[in-house]
C-alpha cells in the first residue's frame, strides 16, 4: 500500500502520505486472517501560546482482522 494526498486541518491542509502492508491466510474454505501494518504521516501546525509552530504526525495502525465466508 502507498499513497499521497492532502489532509485538511482546522489550520489549514498539509501533504499526507501512507505506507503499508499486509498479509492474509486461508485456513480453511470458509476462514480466513489478515494481519496489517500502516504508517500516515504530515505535518500540522500548533499555536504554543506565542506563535504556531510546525510538528510531524506520525501514525501507525497495526490490526488482525478474521474473516468468515457461509
Amino acid at each position: 500500500l502507498g499513497g499521497a494526498g492532502q489532509i485538511n486541518l482546522d489550520t489549514g491542509s498539509s501533504p499526507l502520505y501512507t505506507a503499508g502492508g499486509g498479509m492474509g491466510i486461508w485456513w480453511t474454505n470458509h476462514i480466513s486472517s489478515r494481519l496489517e501494518a500502516r504508517w500516515q504521516g504530515y505535518k500540522e501546525r500548533v499555536y504554543d501560546g506565542k506563535d504556531y509552530i510546525s510538528r510531524g504526525m506520525n501514525d501507525t495502525v497495526f490490526m488482525a482482522t478474521v474473516g468468515f465466508i457461509l
